[in-house]
């Protein structure tokens, strides 16, 4: 049977959880492709145990290609209608319950959706402390597990106690876009960082490309039945100074080649997606059947939600997250 959601993760060097991953990801309507970035011994053993155990699990093989490209290239293997976008350190919901309320949402939506975040968004398009503050959803992010377990101060429940909210910026991961939206757009922009290089904010990108193509993107509520833990295993990207540096000089640049191509836009493109929330909100038989599909959903605004409260939420973590991962180097350049 063709899968209808293939869920893509991009893989390196983590060989620890991706068993735990890819049991989480076992339902008939999915396929797991595994971008594997890194080749060790480690790894290579790890991808013999997910491809024995595992019917529905491929190994895309590259060589430090890194997230743009390898995301780009697991996706012209995929086969499903839908593409789903994650990393290695994102632990599934302890249910594939979130599947059938993911493809119900694009069912029932509007032809001219296109994506679903499960992590994090904004109704602010550019880098400022109006974007961060009005950040919404991630109360379902564990952050790195020794990062003070932060959480956002908003969630989709602070806007009208509707479990999506139409944003035209989206964090990675998980996303989930329509693949024939995805081809449409020519894929994540690889211009975002070069082979061997971290890419950040290629996934806020696409989102304006989707806005400015007349297509709509929305973020899920943090539900107990959706969301994806995050920092399973630790973080390369900021495990020392050097490191965090490097993602800093990274993003800058990202970020000025953003606001370059989007800033005389923004404002029609956030005024596109506030239209899209109202047009959503006036619709009171399809707000009903997604308050169904996403129950369970926490308001951070209010919500007390110290280390035991998150356990509950998501369950115990499981050893092999809080086991930090020796790897050679970081997820940047030169690793």
């Amino acid at each position: 049977m063709r899968p209808l959601l293939s869920f893509i993760i991009q893989y390196w060097h983590r060989p620890g959880p991706l068993h735990t991953i890819c049991a989480r990801l076992q339902h008939p309507s999915l396929e797991v492709l595994v971008h594997a970035d890194s080749n060790s011994s480690a790894d290579r053993a790890a991808f013999a145990n997910v491809t024995s155990s595992f019917s529905n699990v491929r190994i895309i093989s590259s060589a430090n290609l890194h997230e743009i490209r390898g995301y780009n290239k697991a996706a012209a293997a995929a086969r499903g209608w839908l593409l789903g976008f994650s990393q290695d350190d994102r632990l599934p919901p302890r249910t594939t319950a979130w599947v059938r309320s993911v493809l119900s949402v694009f069912r029932q939506m509007p032809a001219r959706f296109a994506m679903l975040g499960l992590f994090r968004g904004s109704q602010r398009m550019l880098t400022s402390k109006a974007r961060h503050r009005d950040n919404i959803g991630a109360c379902g992010d564990h952050g790195d597990l020794g990062d003070a377990r932060r959480w956002e101060t908003k969630s989709t429940l602070d806007h009208g106690d509707i479990p999506l909210v139409m944003v035209p910026w989206l964090n990675l991961g998980p996303l989930i876009v329509k693949r024939a939206a995805f081809e449409g757009l020519g894929g994540f922009n690889t211009s975002y960082s070069q082979p061997g290089n971290l890419g950040i904010g290629f996934d806020n990108e696409f989102t304006a490309r989707v806005w400015v193509s007349g297509r709509m993107a929305a973020l899920a509520c943090p539900s107990a039945l959706t969301a994806f833990r995050n920092g399973c295993g630790g973080k390369g990207t900021t495990a020392n100074m050097r490191q965090r540096v490097k993602r800093w000089r990274r993003a800058k640049q990202n970020e000025d080649a953003f606001s370059k191509e989007y800033l005389s836009r923004s404002a029609r493109i956030e005024a596109q997606a506030a239209a899209a929330q109202g047009l959503l909100s006036a619709n009171s038989t399809l707000v009903r059947s997604l308050r169904l599909l996403f129950p369970g959903c926490i308001s951070c605004s209010t919500a007390r939600w110290d280390a035991a409260a998150q356990d509950e939420f998501f369950g115990p973590v499981p050893t092999e997250c809080l086991r930090v991962t020796a790897r050679p180097g970081s997820i940047c350049s030169g690793r």
